[in-house]
């Protein structure tokens, strides 16, 4: 055993403190918090926000009920021309860049979602070992993924289901669990069960080398009860550097799980726990070595929040930053933040918010690092 005399050991000790003091010196300065889109009788939920040029858009549904899986009412998409401070609704067909091909077209592949199933099929839904959910008084169910490749006008071009292994549930989010690399990889991050007797959530991951031509079904974890019985959910994608994938999963106990890919999510690590309550997550990135990770706070005082994270070991690099704090009523009818860079070290986070009036609205909040 070698000893290390004081003379070596106290400026070590200081130099560790000083790292750790300047890892939380970062602090944050909010601009502004803008609604989008607010209107007495709708609930307005779900957004996806990304840019073309300098255009910013913003997608959302505009359901009649507060329903999670009750779709009816459609939805509307709002852009702005100025970073965010206004905005106005838009009908022309707005495509999310990543969804190009290399073929110039667009191949979107989402999860069918939530449909209603009629009372006498019940009993043969229930056989099948398919999940079914209960709401308004309606029956639902949610497998399967929906694939279809449209041109840069919107026609459509082919529609197909992705085939993919038996499952009692199939559910996605929002852009945030999506990603498209330049040479036509992409992954899209999801969550289920694969039998109705399957207690909690878990996650799955749909792989393409081919813009979706072919997919490959990942479980990323074969038992749910390797990270104690915790369902994961909604999972935040990132790619850190060539083919290291970053997962951020919603756990049911309302912490955020990490898990990380070296092989572009062939393989991952077993989920851990971080000590981060909040969900859903968003992750982008700060630089080459920080990421900023955005997500719901659904317990009082409820808003939005952020940290910075390192985007290696996923260690907090900052203080949590309290983006908004004066959501009301109901808690889960107030989070699914995604965030998008306007300029270095400031940001637009849009999310669905409910105020003390009690409609829940699509809003911003534009901020900055300092």
């Amino acid at each position: 055993m070698y000893l290390i005399s004081n003379k070596f050991y106290l400026p070590l000790i200081f130099l560790i403190l000083l790292n750790n003091l300047f890892a939380f010196e970062y602090k944050v300065n909010i601009i502004q918090s803008k609604i989008v889109y607010k209107e007495k009788g709708i609930y307005a939920c779900f957004p996806n926000i990304f840019t073309i040029k300098d255009t910013i858009i913003i997608g959302f549904s505009t359901r009649i009920t507060s329903s999670h899986y009750d779709k009816e009412g459609g939805g509307k998409r709002y852009i702005s021309t100025d970073n965010g401070s206004t905005w106005y609704e838009t009908k022309q067909n707005h495509i999310y860049p990543g969804y190009k091909n290399l073929e110039g077209n667009y191949t979107i592949t989402v999860p069918k979602n939530w449909r209603k199933i009629n009372k006498e099929d019940l009993q043969k839904k229930k056989s099948e070992s398919i999940t079914i959910k209960v709401s308004n008084g309606f029956f639902w169910e949610s497998i399967g993924i929906y694939q279809k490749t449209i041109n840069s006008k919107g026609l459509q071009i082919s529609s197909k289901t992705i085939q993919l292994p038996k499952h009692s549930l199939l559910m996605g989010t929002n852009l945030s669990s999506y990603h498209r690399r330049d040479d036509g990889a992409r992954l899209i991050g999801l969550f289920g069960k694969l039998s109705n007797q399957q207690k909690e959530n878990q996650i799955f991951i749909l792989q393409s080398f081919n813009d979706g031509k072919k997919w490959t079904f990942i479980k990323p974890y074969s038992d749910p009860g390797k990270i104690g019985n915790i369902g994961l959910g909604e999972t935040a994608l990132i790619e850190t550097e060539k083919n290291v994938i970053i997962g951020i999963s919603r756990g049911s106990d309302g912490y955020l799980y990490s898990s990380h890919s070296k092989n572009f999510g062939s393989n991952w690590s077993n989920p851990m726990k971080m000590n981060i309550w909040g969900y859903p997550a968003n992750l982008i990135k700060l630089n080459k070595k920080l990421l900023v990770c955005t997500y719901g706070y659904r317990k009082s005082p409820i808003g939005i929040r952020a940290l910075i994270l390192d985007s290696e070991t996923l260690e907090p690099k900052s203080k949590e930053f309290i983006l908004r704090d004066d959501g009301k009523g109901n808690p889960y009818d107030t989070g699914y933040p995604m965030t998008i860079n306007l300029k270095e070290n400031t940001f637009l986070t849009c999310y669905y918010f409910t105020s003390a009036d009690n409609i829940t609205h699509i809003a911003t909040t534009k901020w900055e690092i300092i």
